[in-house]
């Protein structure tokens, strides 16, 4: 958020979805649904990224395009956008992990969670106030005092 919250800090004026450099203004800065259904992000804002994706879906000649304004604009985000209709998202990003492109699978939570860990076997967090007795003890806190703060609404 740090363009956008910098944009509206200097201008006032709120950014509108899709008409900014990061939301979606330009091929080199958008997502893409891919022929299974999935979705690729694409990241390629600096030109040497905007290039190199352009040379690996064989479409070299959009690499001056890439801010272009107006109609070409849309036709170059259309075009780009038939292209990853052509494969799956998994089969672009094994094609285009190996190269500085900047493209990656939109995951899901559930993917991003299998994929991690932690999180993956993590127990719930804990209810409100599960642990206030053990924290207050460790702080020093008589038995008598928390049962007089339970009965006054103090903790839980």
């Amino acid at each position: 958020l740090t363009v956008p919250l910098a944009l509206h800090r200097g201008s006032g004026r709120e950014p509108q979805a899709g008409n900014e450099i990061l939301s979606g203004r330009y091929a080199c800065y958008n997502v893409y649904e891919a022929g299974d259904g999935r979705w690729l992000a694409v990241g390629a804002l600096e030109p040497k990224f905007w290039a190199e994706l352009c040379r690996r879906i064989g479409c070299e000649d959009l690499i001056p395009l890439q801010f272009a304004s107006g109609e070409t604009r849309s036709q170059v985000k259309e075009r780009v956008a038939a292209i990853f209709r052509t494969r799956t998202a998994a089969e672009w990003f094994e094609a285009l992990r190996a190269f500085d492109c900047c493209v990656t699978p939109v995951r899901t939570i559930s993917e991003v969670a299998a994929e991690l860990p932690h999180p993956a076997n993590a127990a719930p967090p804990p209810g409100l106030g599960e642990h206030t007795r053990a924290i207050l003890s460790g702080c020093g806190i008589s038995d008598s005092e928390l049962d007089h703060l339970e009965r006054e609404g103090v903790i839980q």
